[in-house]
C-alpha cells in the first residue's frame, strides 16, 4: 500500500470551552478558529523502577503521570460590533470573562477557573489530535508598526487523544454495534472522534470509546452496515467561519496620563495564574486552580518632549498613571481597545543610537483599581 504523507495546508482547529475540566466538547462548525499554528505537546512520564539486579544494562521503568503543553498563534482579528473576535475562545479561557452588550469586553475575574477550561483540536488529513482540560496560562498581544496585530498563547492540558486512520478488519460490523474490529487499533485512542465507512452519526461523528486488542468501541451504535477495508477516518465537521478584519500596523493611537503618543510598537504578557492540580496520585491532572495574576507591558516609542516626561519623576515616585491603546482604525468593527487604568512605568534611559532617532521603551507594570480591571480589551 502506498503511504500517505501528511500534508501541512490541510490542518484545520477547532476551540470550544467545556462544561466542566476535561469533559471535552462536543466541536461543531462554528468552534472552527482561525490560528497561525496550533501545537498540542503529550508528555507520557515513565520512572525507572532502580532495584540492583548485578548488571549494568539499563533498569525496566514503570508509567508515571500524563502531562500535556500547547501553544497557538494568530492574527487578532475583529468583527462587526456585537460579535466576538476570531480567537473569542481563547480570550474567553484566559479572562474567564466577556460581557456581550454590542461591544466585547474582556476582563479578569477571579471565578473557578475549571469554568474556563477547553477543548482544542487539530484536524489534517488521517491526523487527528484533542487536547481536553487546556487551560490559558499566559497570553500576548502585540501590534509593531507596519505588522499585522498578533496574539500568542500558551498553556497546559489534561488528556490527550488521537486518530491515525485505520481499516475495517475482519468481516465488518453490523447496523446497531457499537465495537467494530479495525486492522491497527494502535493508532486510535479513546476520546477521539471517527467516521467509519462513510457514515458520521447524521454530521456527528462516533466518539470512540475504549480501544481493545483488536478492535474500537463506539458510543452510539453504527447507524448502517460496514464491511471489512471501510475506513476509519477522524472526523471534524466543515468549518463555518464568520468574516473577520485583520489589525494592521499602520493605524493605532496611544495615551499615557491623559497625553496622546506615537508608539513603534506595543505588547500586552498577561499570566493567568490558571494552573492544573497535578499533583494528586492520579494519572492526569484532576482540575485547574488560580493563582495571582501577573501583567506586564512594554511600549516603544521615539524619546520626545512628550515621552521624556514618564521617564522622570513620574517613574522615580512610581507615580500610577493611565494607559489607553487603541489597535486599528477608529472604526466600529476594526478595533480594539485596550485599557490599563493604573499603570507604573519602570525607570529607565533612552537608546541613543549614533546617528538615528533616540527611542525609549516604556515598560509598564499594570495595577487594579478594583478586583480585575487591570486590563480591559473592547472590541466594538
Amino acid at each position: 500500500k502506498q503511504m500517505s504523507v501528511l500534508q501541512g495546508y490541510t490542518q484545520k482547529y477547532y476551540a470550544v470551552l467545556e462544561s466542566a475540566f476535561g469533559a471535552g466538547a462536543d466541536i461543531t462548525g462554528s468552534d472552527a478558529i482561525e490560528l497561525t499554528e496550533l501545537k498540542l505537546e503529550p508528555s507520557n512520564e515513565f520512572v525507572t523502577i532502580s532495584e540492583h539486579k548485578g548488571t549494568a544494562s539499563p533498569r525496566s521503568e514503570a508509567r508515571g503521570k500524563f502531562s500535556g503543553s500547547w501553544s497557538c498563534s494568530g492574527y487578532l482579528k475583529t468583527r462587526a460590533s456585537g460579535q466576538k473576535p476570531s480567537c473569542g475562545v481563547i480570550l474567553d479561557a484566559a479572562f474567564g470573562n466577556s460581557q456581550i452588550f454590542g461591544p466585547i469586553r474582556y476582563s479578569s475575574v477571579d471565578a473557578d477557573p475549571n469554568n474556563q477550561s477547553m477543548c482544542l483540536v487539530i484536524h489534517a488529513g488521517d491526523y487527528y489530535a484533542k487536547a481536553s482540560g487546556a487551560i490559558v496560562e499566559q497570553l500576548d498581544i502585540e501590534q509593531a508598526a507596519a505588522d499585522l496585530c498578533k496574539f500568542t498563547a500558551s498553556g497546559s492540558y489534561a488528556a490527550h487523544s488521537l486518530c491515525y486512520g485505520t481499516e475495517v478488519s475482519v468481516a465488518g460490523a453490523a447496523s446497531g454495534e457499537t465495537e467494530v474490529p479495525v486492522d491497527d487499533p494502535s493508532k486510535i485512542t479513546a476520546g477521539a472522534v471517527v467516521t467509519v465507512g462513510g457514515l458520521d452519526n447524521s454530521g456527528s461523528g462516533y466518539k470512540v470509546a475504549s480501544v481493545g486488542a483488536s478492535s474500537i468501541t463506539l458510543n452510539p451504535a453504527l447507524e448502517d452496515s460496514v464491511s471489512q477495508s471501510a475506513k476509519v477516518s477522524a472526523y471534524t465537521p466543515a468549518q463555518s467561519l464568520l468574516s473577520a478584519e485583520v489589525i494592521p500596523g499602520t493605524v493605532a493611537s496611544l495615551s499615557i496620563d491623559g497625553s496622546d503618543l506615537g508608539f513603534i510598537s506595543f505588547k500586552a504578557s498577561l499570566k493567568t495564574g490558571i494552573h492544573l492540580l497535578d499533583k494528586e496520585v492520579a494519572y492526569t491532572a484532576s482540575g485547574a486552580a488560580r493563582a495571582i495574576r501577573e501583567l506586564e507591558s512594554e511600549i516603544s516609542c521615539y524619546f520626545s518632549d512628550d515621552s521624556s516626561k514618564f521617564l522622570g519623576s513620574k517613574a522615580i515616585d512610581g507615580e500610577l498613571l493611565a494607559v489607553s491603546v487603541r489597535l486599528g482604525p477608529d472604526e466600529s468593527g476594526k478595533r480594539v481597545k485596550i485599557s490599563m487604568p493604573q499603570c507604573r512605568i519602570e525607570l529607565t534611559s533612552p537608546e541613543i543610537p549614533e546617528a538615528e532617532e533616540a527611542t525609549a521603551s516604556l515598560s509598564l507594570k499594570p495595577k487594579s483599581l478594583v478586583a480585575g480591571d487591570e486590563i480591559e480589551l473592547l472590541f466594538d
